[in-house]
């Protein structure tokens, strides 16, 4: 078990006389320039597109002329796969005379060896990668590629090959195309992605057709890619199958609990993980769906449940969508009517049928949830993934949110800062949290210092809740922004923010030391706080009550936690994760006046804030 920091992030006082005390303890990328100022002006480029990771598995007629998902191989390739060799350089771009191979297999840690190719991580993954920053390189990687064995098309009708690929497009990356050849001499193009398409912090799932090559007794394939010359990052490759696709095989790509083009709806359309119940509204959802087998499909219908905390609160249909080609992709909404009216867990299931039957419903449905909390405001995934910074330089982090319901107060911000390895977060360090409106102008705010239970490492989740110096009621439709500004300073003043999950397209930004604001394609740890945020030093007999720190601190399996009550009272203690999630409650009846303490064994939870 590890050491156990507690705090105060909140005190409630709930009605009927009954004392809740919510306590607050722990177990110990790229962007796009800014154009418009003011946001969702033009809703038509706000189209959600899906977001695959890289445990794609698609389904096609017959056992895979090839299928190779780099599980075996480290840090060689797999038996019958090439790569070609590239030269190192020096810290200056100089030849070195020594050759490496280009490509080799590992793990996103592996990948991420310099510091600088950051690979979604998927828990015992590995895959093929070429990294331009990572030990043994700096290498010339201009032409760099993956050769797959040798392949019979002899039996093959409408072959193709899918595969997961990932490049973050930064620092000068070139683009990436799918190559093939009958005689393993002579190459033929039959893909390309640019650098800008590759600008996205996710695996790309992707589908090259060979019909070309139908019939053919040999065919060699080849990922290609070029660091364009500059000093680039990488370039991944996973899960490559290559086999006939199916005549029929719609899929459902990915799931959304809002509808950004809807050109009705004044708000909500983003998309949340954790939405506060006094802002939540009439729910849209829908689905991207795509049509991966090769025969049109036609009247196509999504069908949505949508469940709050397990029970069901009804079953929706879309209108029939009339046609999707081969490959082609859309989205499809549904008006659901529900408003979540509780706290806890709302879940969207959704499913796609067609016309005709479908030969792959393994890929049919999916689902999508989100928290409806208390009082917070969220767009994260909840865990540190990668860090933003601007090394010792000024810099402004920030998420929107809008504010569909008038009247909401937001009291604060959550922040989760990060630490890394190059110039972390340091401790005591002073920032500033503000709100501000959509063109960027600030609200409220306050001046805060860091502290070292407020910094994760990648894979934590420890945030630090920040009162403004005054509250800021918002109005019916109004949309702000959280925002962490950075002073700039020396590296032992440094601020990082963690970044968690892709944000959705215009919702996040970053503001560079010369002032200019550019969309990022990761979510910043940034939340809204929409109850009183009450310090320890600040609960003095609130309305009859004293919370004390609590001993020993930090802790190992128990403390002692200690309040003072000025009057006979009821009193109950509740214990929620992050999330807003009820883990325990604890009732200890009437109690008399005076001094009381409670013993709390937390042997029984895992590592995590709470």
């Amino acid at each position: 078990m590890a050491i156990i920091p507690i705090f105060v992030c909140n005190v409630i006082l709930a009605m009927n006389r009954i004392l809740l005390i919510i306590f607050c303890f722990g177990f110990l990328g790229g962007s796009a320039q800014l154009t418009e100022s003011n946001l969702f002006q033009n809703k038509e480029g706000l189209d959600p597109m899906p977001s695959p990771k890289a445990s794609f598995q698609p389904i096609f007629k017959n056992v895979p002329v090839l299928e190779e998902d780099f599980q075996a191989g480290i840090p060689g390739l797999p038996a019958g796969w090439e790569t070609n060799e590239v030269e190192q350089l020096d810290d200056q771009g100089n030849p070195l005379g020594t050759f490496v191979n280009a490509f080799v297999t590992g793990s996103s840690d592996e990948a991420n060896n310099g510091g600088f190719f950051p690979v979604p991580d998927i828990a015992g993954n590995t895959f093929a990668y070429a990294n331009d920053d990572g030990p043994p390189c700096n290498c010339d990687m201009i032409d760099a590629y993956l050769q797959t064995p040798m392949m019979d098309f002899t039996d093959l009708t409408n072959a193709a090959v899918t595969f997961n690929a990932f490049q973050d497009g930064n620092f000068g990356s070139g683009d990436w195309t799918v190559q093939a050849s009958t005689d393993g001499a002579n190459w033929t193009t039959e893909f390309t992605s640019t650098a800008a398409d590759d600008a996205s912090a996710e695996w790309k799932e992707v589908v090259v057709t060979l019909f070309e090559f139908d019939g053919e007794a040999q065919v060699w394939l080849r990922f290609q890619w070029s660091d364009a010359s500059s000093w680039a990052s990488g370039f991944a490759i996973d899960n490559v199958v290559v086999d006939e696709i199916l005549d029929n095989n719609l899929s459902l790509q990915e799931v959304f609990s809002a509808d950004p083009n809807n050109p009705d709806l004044a708000n909500v359309v983003i998309e949340y993980t954790q939405v506060p119940l006094e802002q939540t509204v009439p729910l849209w959802v829908g689905a991207a769906v795509s049509n991966n087998g090769v025969n049109t499909q036609t009247n196509i219908v999504v069908t949505a449940e949508v469940f709050m905390n397990g029970s069901s609160q009804g079953t929706f249909n879309s209108a029939p969508f009339s046609s999707l080609d081969f490959l082609e992709l859309d989205s499809i909404f549904i008006e659901t009517g529900y408003t979540p009216d509780a706290l806890g867990e709302v879940e969207i299931q959704m499913s796609v049928s067609a016309d005709v039957t479908d030969e792959n419903l393994a890929n049919n449905s999916g689902s999508e949830s989100f928290l409806v909390t208390s009082d917070t405001y969220a767009s994260d995934d909840g865990v540190v993934t990668l860090f933003q910074s601007n090394a010792t330089n000024e810099f402004r982090s920030a998420n929107l949110f809008e504010m569909p319901v008038g009247g909401t107060s937001v009291y604060g911000l959550a922040v989760a800062f990060g630490a890394g390895l190059t110039d972390p977060t340091q401790p005591g360090t002073i920032c500033e949290v503000e709100l501000l409106n959509s063109d960027f102008d600030f609200l409220v705010g306050a001046e805060h210092e860091i502290s070292d239970d407020q910094i994760s490492e990648a894979g934590e989740s420890n945030f630090g809740i920040i009162a403004f110096e005054e509250e800021y009621e918002a109005e019916e439709g109004e949309v702000v922004m959280g925002s962490v500004h950075h002073f700039g300073g020396s590296s032992a003043e440094n601020v990082r923010v963690g970044l968690s999950g892709q944000s959705i397209p215009q919702t996040s930004f970053f503001q560079d030391e010369l002032g200019e604001w550019f969309f990022t394609l990761n979510t910043p740890m940034i939340r809204l706080i929409t109850s009183p945020i009450t310090s320890l030093e600040d609960v003095q007999f609130e309305n009859g009550m004293k919370l004390l720190q609590n001993y020993p601190n930090p802790f190992n399996d128990n403390t002692v936690i200690e309040f003072e009550i000025a009057q006979s009272e009821e009193v109950s203690i509740e214990l929620r994760d992050m999330n807003g999630r009820l883990l325990l409650s604890k009732s200890f009846g009437i109690l008399n006046a005076g001094s009381k303490k409670w013993s709390f064994n937390a042997a029984e939870f895992s590592n995590g804030f709470y």
